[in-house]
């Protein structure tokens, strides 16, 4: 918008800001499952479709697993998968009788260059969860099961660590 398409200067000018992750203890809390649920959680056949993107441009992996982000215990997260970076990404939906998850093609991500990821979940019981990177899906597709949990409201949700804040930090 312009001066002259809305007859006053914008309210917000733009803030041009990032995170950076140093892969050593840096990560940034982004509120609690009571914030998160009724966007992204519930359970079941109640379970909400969503999806986040993000652009990385990994280097080095200090943690084993690090954490791009967390909502509750993997109630819904994407974590880096490998001894090495980079390897995969492998992002999670839990529920009652353990965690699904659908994964990027091996080497899908590359070291020292921008890339854009978005991850997917349709809703729903038994949802199909994708990963896109640039754009295009990476791996096969991952099915959430029938018992898909909700993010506890009392649970942190987190970027660039896992999230009690404990281990697996970016």
């Amino acid at each position: 918008e312009t001066l002259a398409t809305r007859g006053r200067l914008p309210l917000n000018p733009l803030l041009r800001r990032t995170l950076q992750f140093d892969g050593g203890n840096d990560s940034v809390t982004i509120g609690t499952g009571a914030d998160w649920d009724s966007l992204i959680g519930d359970a079941g056949a109640d379970a909400k479709a969503f999806s986040i993107s993000m652009w990385i441009r990994p280097t080095t992996m200090g943690d084993s697993y690090p954490y791009l982000f967390s909502f509750g215990s993997n109630r819904r997260a994407l974590i880096a998968y490998g001894a090495s970076w980079p390897q995969k990404l492998r992002f999670y939906c839990r529920g009652t009788s353990g965690v699904a998850h659908a994964e990027t093609a091996a080497a899908a991500i590359v070291a020292d260059t921008w890339q854009h990821v978005v991850v997917t979940y349709e809703g729903g019981a038994s949802g199909a969860m994708k990963i896109y990177v640039n754009g295009t899906q990476s791996g096969a597709t991952g099915t959430a099961g029938s018992d898909i949990e909700d993010i506890p409201s009392g649970e942190a949700a987190r970027i660039g660590c896992f999230y009690n804040n404990t281990s697996a930090v970016y």
